[in-house]
């Protein structure tokens, strides 16, 4: 584990995968410490949500990039939705949106096969 501060001053969106999961691990060893208040704490998570959808949009590329190396077309809805995903995380801002596409249509779905 590094023992960079969590505070680093880079943007998420400027992390590569490998920065973002050390400054994820140091956010969690600083939150899970019990040595930072409440603020701090609740600013220590919005950060790590920033950087869980940085590295979510970086597999997301690396997912649709090895498909299309393997023309993996059994894996082409995921990625897309994956990708879809990451270009919302990105038009945020870098935060994360409500609820996911998935789980809205799976909610859709159950009400649409609820009987009448």
């Amino acid at each position: 584990m590094s023992n960079k501060a969590p505070g680093s001053k880079k943007d998420p969106k400027d992390l590569r995968f490998e920065e973002a999961i050390e400054q994820l691990e140091a956010i969690l060893e600083q939150i899970e410490s019990g040595n930072v208040g409440l603020e701090e704490s609740l600013a220590q998570y919005e950060k790590g949500m920033k950087l869980i959808g940085r590295c979510r949009a970086l597999l997301s590329k690396a997912e649709q990039r090895i498909a299309e190396l393997t023309g993996d077309e059994k894996e082409g809805l995921t990625i897309r939705e994956n990708q879809a995903a990451a270009e919302r995380w990105e038009s945020n801002g870098g935060t994360p949106s409500g609820t996911s596409d998935r789980a809205r249509d799976q909610n859709r779905g159950e009400d649409q096969n609820a009987p009448l």
